[in-house]
């Protein structure tokens, strides 16, 4: 019996930092969302075009922009921006940028619950916090851009502090499963 008021503290633990850091993304995420319109800078006129070329002509396989250029990224971003908008019935701001909030939210709360597994709960949730709070990553949740979803960060910052923070972890996360080619 002694053994599960432990188990019962760490999963409340779990729970309640989990619920924080969903808490802090979504903030981000609406604050990005109440703020001016960004749409036509740092690259997200390309994605944006595939999920309007995806969702208005069809085109879920390979997208093209404006100009006729095929897609240079992976169309997993544009399949789901194009699904939201496609359930939303309209292609807008906030289904654009859904995936990114998603893959953000996701990948804080992988680096809660790996962090909190290697070296405690204070450790996991500072990794998650410091993640989400990180200058690229605040900007990040509510960007039309694939970045969050391959969990890279965006290349025109010099300080890649969620690369320094999210990679080490799925580095070690792949090893730890014995992960192969």
């Amino acid at each position: 019996m002694n053994d599960a008021i432990p188990t019962t503290s760490r999963r409340v633990t779990g729970i309640s930092l989990g619920l924080v850091v969903v808490f802090t993304v979504t903030a981000l995420f609406i604050a990005r969302l109440l703020g001016p319109s960004d749409l036509i800078d740092y690259g997200q006129e390309w994605p944006t075009s595939y999920v309007l070329d995806a969702v208005k002509n069809g085109h879920w396989i390979v997208q093209t922009d404006i100009r006729g250029e095929i897609t240079s990224k992976p169309p997993l971003y544009t399949w789901l921006a194009a699904t939201a908008a496609m359930v939303a019935g309209e292609v807008n701001r906030l289904t654009l940028t859904l995936p990114a909030f998603l893959a953000t939210g996701a990948l804080a709360l992988i680096l809660l619950g790996f962090g909190a597994k290697q070296f405690g709960w204070r450790a996991g949730f500072l990794a998650a916090m410091v993640y989400l709070l990180s200058p690229v990553v605040a900007k990040q949740v509510a960007l039309v851009r694939t970045d969050a979803i391959v969990a890279t960060g965006r290349s025109d910052y010099p300080n890649q502090v969620n690369n320094v923070l999210g990679f080490p972890y799925i580095f070690r996360g792949a090893l730890a499963v014995r992960a192969s080619t």
